[in-house]
């Protein structure tokens, strides 16, 4: 959660919600489920999503909506997202 919490920072968006749903192994790979809400402008959005596609682990968005502001400038996006990680050999 933190991965997920730093790359929000970074990129300038306001975390609304950040929630592990779930967690998925299989011999060789880790996969955690996590829903996330964040608010900032478009060019934030689009950095959030670059920073986690360029980095060492593999990120799967799903159901990723941008509603338009009710008030004010920010955009929100909502998605669920999955993080991927091989284990470790023992």
């Amino acid at each position: 959660m933190a991965y997920i919490g730093r790359h929000l920072d970074e990129a300038g968006l306001t975390r609304l919600d950040l929630a592990t749903v779930g967690n998925k192994d299989s011999n060789h790979i880790s996969a955690t489920e996590f829903d996330v809400r964040a608010t900032g402008d478009f060019n934030e959005l689009v950095t959030f999503v670059k920073a986690l596609e360029s980095d060492s682990r593999l990120a799967e968005f799903h159901n990723f909506v941008i509603k338009a502001p009710q008030i004010g400038n920010e955009l929100e996006g909502r998605f669920n997202l999955t993080i991927y990680d091989p284990k470790t050999r023992q």
